[in-house]
């Protein structure tokens, strides 16, 4: 059997054993212009569930569009940090969103599945072309800068859910006219 922090590649991207079915990708392509991480993969005839995406794994990606699949639970810190992706589809299941996983991103509209409990500080900080955000309830946290300088945002909602709301996590929101907060 294939021991934990046992490392593989599979078509260009690097996996990292963590339980006995379950791989962080370590490492993807930054230079394909769109980035689908597959739910699972099979290595030596074991198929494996990803679970997560490690710390730097897209660091400086190209992608315009990023996947990610209801498998991925957890997107640790700088994970796709100083790509400008236009497109992030996340999925049920996602629960954490690391510190600075994507930085600047050029999306429009982000919308946050309500699996998500807590997004780290910075996680999508100076998306400057964010317009339209959509935060479900279950969110619980949201970091310092979470979103800091969305120029573009011009309405926003917070589930009653959450409970902390870091310093400056939307600060600069210069077009923000709309600012809902739910009773919790």
């Amino acid at each position: 059997s294939v021991q934990a922090q046992t490392t593989f590649t599979v078509d260009g991207t690097q996996y990292k054993v963590t339980g006995s079915n379950t791989v962080e990708l370590v490492k993807g392509d930054t230079k394909a212009t769109e980035v689908v991480i597959p739910a699972s993969v099979t290595y030596n005839g074991k198929e494996y569930a990803v679970k997560s995406i490690g710390e730097e794994s897209y660091l400086w990606t190209s992608a315009n569009s990023i996947t990610i699949p209801a498998s991925v639970d957890t997107i640790k810190a700088k994970a796709f940090y100083y790509g400008k992706p236009t497109t992030i589809h996340f999925s049920e299941g996602l629960k954490y969103i690391g510190k600075s996983a994507f930085g600047g991103v050029g999306c429009t509209e982000l919308e946050i599945p309500a699996s998500v409990t807590k997004i780290e500080g910075y996680a999508f900080f100076s998306s400057s072309s964010l317009k339209k955000l959509t935060l479900h309830e279950g969110l619980k946290v949201i970091g310092p800068s979470a979103f800091y300088h969305p120029k573009a945002l011009e309405s926003l909602t917070i589930p009653a859910t959450v409970d902390t709301i870091g310093s400056s996590a939307f600060a600069m929101s210069e077009k923000l006219t709309s600012l809902k907060l739910n009773e919790g």
